[in-house]
């Protein structure tokens, strides 16, 4: 009884905490970070846990919205997948991309996080399975409204056709015409 005057009704309730069995759970760190866009900065909000990237949300960003969505969607999810910001960039969205990547970095530098390497072996093994060599009548570069239009043209005269596109969308130029074609 001695002991429990001694300490106090806040030792004792500490004391007892200490004798009984807890689960340790882990916190989730809320950090942000910010890279340099093509356009300004581009602010993310990053949740980790464990180590791992749990969330990322944009903040700020004054990038082409539509450049950008596969950059916040894709990108971002590849990010989270891989647990690593050594990623490639989206094309056509280089400079967004970059700033993305870098803003992750800055937050997970700034929680203390150490960020993986991306799996290059599963890559290559994807890579590895591409068949080394096709053979088409014609190619068409470029998944825009002047590319659509000759490759079905084309296809319609009996070729053989392929578009190649460097976007994660089709459409080119003719998304970003202001009414007029370029």
């Amino acid at each position: 009884m001695k002991a429990i005057q001694y300490l106090g009704l806040k030792g004792l309730t500490l004391a007892m905490a200490a004798m009984l069995p807890f689960s340790a759970q882990a916190l989730s760190v809320v950090t942000d970070g910010v890279g340099l866009g093509k356009h300004g900065d581009v602010k993310v909000s990053v949740t980790f846990e464990d180590n791992k990237i749990l969330d990322i949300k944009v903040v700020r960003s004054k990038e082409n919205k539509v450049l950008a969505d596969s950059v916040y969607t894709d990108l971002k999810d590849k990010v989270i997948q891989t647990n690593s910001v050594k990623l490639d960039a989206i094309s056509g969205a280089t400079v967004t991309s970059e700033a993305f990547l870098k803003a992750v970095e800055n937050a997970a530098a700034k929680a203390g996080v150490k960020l993986g390497q991306a799996d290059k072996a599963k890559l290559k093994k994807k890579m590895d399975a591409l068949p080394a060599e096709s053979t088409y009548d014609v190619v068409v570069i470029g998944a825009g409204g002047a590319g659509f239009s000759a490759a079905i043209e084309a296809k319609k005269h009996g070729a053989n056709v392929v578009i190649l596109e460097k976007m994660p969308v089709v459409g080119g130029n003719s998304l970003i015409s202001g009414a007029g074609m370029n």
